[in-house]
């Protein structure tokens, strides 16, 4: 009521407002709605402002345009509270574990999300579509194990495209200080922490995201959401920790091929699996796509523009880059390794190697790096610097090597 109250104000021809919140915490049975424009949701600081979810399947926070008010909503702030899920599904096998997310925006144009721990749930954040989204100072624990009641944690963030609004694809959002991790011990925090589906310009500074259930970081494209995804940024002080597979894994197979993943970029950025159970420390998906010679906007290679650069990358259990179907990749000026840990020499697949380029990649640079194989548990077989088993358009120079590159 509060919030549709101050939304719906008008003062001097401006709508909105500002609804705070005294420090306390709030138990909420139905969501919490954000249709007009101008309104900041401020708490008096997330260590003292909770936000609790009692039992009900749906969105704690929902800010979106309504048939009942018929505008769009736009510059919308939440800031300085704490989302909780309901506490009574990890404590009775009969509670109903929280479904949905803590905070969706869907089609906002200018909106801030800062100062806000986010704990548990199906999911923290989700974006649809929209532009300048500001996420900043925020935390997002999960903890995700299908074996455990209420362990459903899938995504920590998630950016999809809007079937309804321009612009589509979830424009302009920048975090700085966004802190993915878990709450359930190491390797059971959110089953994806970072999910981006559809979206366009998006940067990353001093962020974490580790110990997740599958993977950290997946940008991928699927059957059901065949949606560019464009200028996708890691940057400085950034660091993508160990998780359940592949600490990042960018994956376009499942599409179409009438768009691609496009310009994804890691500048200073560390990306360790040590830490955890991973596999490779960044993996780009294998399977080119069908080309239909009738249409020239069909993509063979789903991944167009990698550039990592400057970067310390190691995986765990196997690689630490493993390009699959990409083209036009830069790898300069990186300190790169291979893991093998379990000495494992079985199956077709070489485990350990600091660089591998499948026979589905083309046109690869890599130049002026630091790259190693395990030095640990080598298997001369099946451990390499550097393997490649693609085409051509590869150029390798300016490489400081422990041994011969095979190829």
């Amino acid at each position: 009521a509060a919030l549709d109250f101050v939304g719906a104000r008008n003062s001097g021809g401006t709508t909105g407002g500002t609804v705070y919140m005294p420090a306390g915490i709030y138990q909420i049975k139905s969501t919490l709605k954000i249709q007009y424009s101008n309104v900041k949701l401020q708490g008096a600081g997330k260590v003292q402002v909770y936000i609790r979810r009692h039992e009900f399947a749906a969105d704690s926070l929902l800010i979106e345009k309504t048939t009942q008010v018929n505008q769009e909503v736009n510059n919308i702030t939440v800031e300085g509270i704490t989302f909780l899920d309901n506490a009574s599904a990890y404590t009775s096998s009969n509670s109903t574990p929280m479904t949905g997310a803590h905070i969706v925006f869907n089609n906002i144009t200018t909106g801030q999300l800062h100062n806000l721990d986010i704990t548990n749930g199906q999911a923290g954040i989700r974006i649809y579509g929209g532009a300048d989204i500001s996420i900043m100072n925020v935390t997002c624990l999960g903890k995700f194990d299908s074996s455990q009641h209420g362990w459903n944690s899938v995504t920590g963030v998630a950016l999809f495209n809007s079937e309804t609004a321009s612009p589509k694809l979830a424009t302009q959002i920048r975090a700085y200080d966004l802190r993915i991790g878990t709450s359930g011990g190491q390797i059971k925090g959110w089953q994806y922490g970072l999910l981006i589906k559809g979206a366009e310009d998006v940067g990353f500074t001093e962020c974490y995201f580790g110990n997740c259930a599958t993977h950290n970081v997946l940008i991928a494209q699927a059957a059901d959401m065949d949606v560019q995804i464009l200028e996708i940024m890691f940057g400085a002080g950034c660091y993508i920790d160990g998780a359940g597979s592949h600490a990042v894994l960018i994956d376009g197979s499942g599409a179409s091929g009438t768009n691609y993943i496009g310009n994804v970029k890691f500048i200073g950025t560390d990306i360790k699996g040590q830490g955890g159970d991973s596999l490779d420390g960044i993996h780009v998906q294998t399977g080119n796509r069908t080309i239909n010679s009738s249409e020239n906007k069909y993509y063979g290679e789903s991944v167009r523009g990698l550039i990592i650069n400057g970067c310390t990358i190691s995986g765990h259990k196997r690689h630490g880059i493993y390009l699959g179907s990409v083209i036009d990749t830069v790898i300069s000026d990186c300190h790169i390794c291979g893991n093998n840990y379990f000495g494992a020499t079985t199956g077709s697949q070489q485990n350990g190697s600091g660089i591998v380029v499948h026979n589905d990649a083309n046109n690869v640079n890599i130049d002026n790096n630091l790259i190693g194989r395990d030095s640990q548990h080598r298997q001369p077989i099946y451990d390499n610097d550097v393997l490649i088993n693609g085409y051509a358009g590869y150029q390798i120079y300016g490489v400081d090597l422990g041994s011969t590159v095979n190829h």
